[in-house]
């Protein structure tokens, strides 16, 4: 259902939702499946908060569960944490570890 909405909103080229978290957690090779571009991450965030998509209370949500996201600081957010007057929105996942210490899926 996800990924047929989304697929209304983006190009269909720009990312796959194959399997719920539910499904990759008890098989972490399922997590390859899903997948965004940058572009289609932004271009998704440009239509839900420029669009009027969705309303009022559940862009507050989204923006400020994306603020209060706590993994993945020492990545992409790292050079920008000390900056004064610099807020960092995202979401970023930890990934799975295989048996051989490989960490998949991480982003």
């Amino acid at each position: 259902q996800t990924d047929s909405f989304i697929a209304t909103l983006i190009p269909r080229s720009s990312f796959q939702i194959a399997y719920t978290e539910e499904e990759m957690s008890a098989d972490h090779n399922k997590a390859y499946s899903n997948y965004t571009s940058p572009l289609g991450a932004a271009m998704l965030m440009n239509r839900l908060f420029t669009e009027g998509l969705i309303d009022d209370e559940k862009q507050s949500f989204i923006k400020n569960t994306l603020k209060e996201c706590k993994t993945g600081v020492d990545r992409i957010a790292a050079p920008l944490l000390d900056k004064e007057g610099v807020v960092i929105a995202h979401k970023t996942g930890s990934g799975y570890g295989n048996e051989n210490g490989v960490l998949g899926a991480h982003n």
